[in-house]
């Protein structure tokens, strides 16, 4: 049996699957700002990234916003809770235990 050379070539083509983004739908931020996710120069980034933790902390979908971001990789905003390093500490986690690329 062979391995993969390119996993993220799969990951990333199963994220574009039709249906593929469905779970987006039962996030609980849905209607919310997206200045909350996606904060400008201009806004309160701390008060953004914690109104962001607020909603993510019991969402149903964090798992799968946070494989998403991770895969694609998402380089701005906050996904599932985490901002931009923490997410590269996640993924460089992932990498290390060679489990970014398995289905959840």
């Amino acid at each position: 049996m062979t391995t993969n050379p390119r996993p993220w070539l799969a990951a990333r083509r199963a994220t574009q699957a039709p249906g593929a983004l469905d779970w987006q739908k039962d996030a609980r931020c849905v209607g919310e700002p997206i200045a909350t996710f996606f904060p400008e120069a201009t806004d309160d980034k701390e008060a953004a990234l914690e109104r962001a933790r607020e909603l993510c902390f019991d969402c149903p979908v964090a798992r799968a916003c946070l494989d998403h971001a991770l895969m694609r990789p998402e380089k701005y905003g906050t996904w599932s809770g985490l901002d931009q390093e923490e997410r590269a500490a996640e993924r460089r986690r992932r990498l290390r235990n060679n489990t970014l690329w398995r289905a959840a």
